[in-house]
């Protein structure tokens, strides 16, 4: 069988308009499932393994959506509009659209990076069969130190004429992009404490071992929360600056997200 294309369109939320992509299965869809991305510093990596794992999961007979944020990609807004609470909405304005346009199919989310804390917290705002968090961001000062750290790192190995110099993007920027106290403070609010998924079956796939997130699932465990843990062996490396520019994606991550819906329950 042959996937149909995707299908780009702007999709009119409360505030702005959200880029969107939809790829229709053939037929009567299985189900839906929508990508959550993560933050724009690390978008960039992750777009072309975004755009396999959905052409995948097409094929295999699921509606999939993909998205920017309102204030990145090809949404419309500015980076220093840019905000968690806006970009939870997002995420609740492309699930209305998936359970409108597909029937009320059963609907999914999967997560990568900090787009996994949001589809935690958009979980609690809408019933999903499946909660995949990839490589999670649960602790946001942890995230912001990384961040910031391989910033740092990347001025200081291309001193001279850096990648992203304060001249053109401002002093408050992370990789070229805006990183403003207000936005750094909402980060932070991430906490392992607050994050605590409601769905039939929770997954949190890592590229490599994480204690952050290790604790956080036998903490789910205990309150009794379907989940497991699942390791890739092959890691991504996301605070490493010198990874910002490749765009490749380790098939093996593909694969076993796309894996996880072979065996329904």
């Amino acid at each position: 069988m042959t996937a149909q294309r995707s299908r780009p369109f702007f999709l009119n939320s409360t505030s702005q308009q959200i880029f969107t992509l939809h790829y229709p299965a053939e037929g009567t869809a299985k189900e839906t499932i929508v990508i959550c991305p993560p933050a724009p510093q690390e978008i960039m990596r992750a777009q072309a393994g975004l755009g396999q794992l959905a052409r995948r999961l097409q094929e295999d007979g699921y509606n999939v959506i993909r998205f920017d944020y309102s204030s990145t990609g090809d949404s419309e807004g500015t980076g220093d509009t840019a905000s968690i609470d806006q970009w939870l909405q997002d995420i609740l304005q492309v699930c209305t659209f998936a359970q409108e346009q597909t029937g009320g199919t059963v609907l999914s989310l999967v997560g990568l990076r900090l787009g996994a804390a949001l589809a935690i917290r958009a979980s609690h705002h809408t019933p999903l069969h499946r909660l995949v968090l990839w490589d999670p961001v649960l602790d946001g000062i942890h995230y912001l130190r990384e961040m910031e750290a391989s910033h740092a790192r990347m001025f200081h190995l291309n001193a001279i004429e850096p990648p992203f110099p304060s001249w053109r993007y401002g002093q408050t920027q992370c990789w070229g992009f805006p990183w403003s106290e207000g936005w750094r403070s909402q980060i932070a609010a991430v906490s392992p404490a607050l994050l605590v998924p409601k769905a039939k079956r929770t997954h949190i796939v890592l590229s490599a071992t994480d204690p952050i997130a290790r604790d956080v699932s036998q903490g789910w465990q205990k309150l009794g929360i379907q989940s497991d843990l699942q390791h890739i062996g092959e890691p991504m490396y996301w605070g490493d600056e010198r990874y910002l520019k490749i765009r490749a994606f380790p098939s093996a991550h593909v694969r076993r997200i796309q894996a996880l819906w072979e065996t329904q329950e």
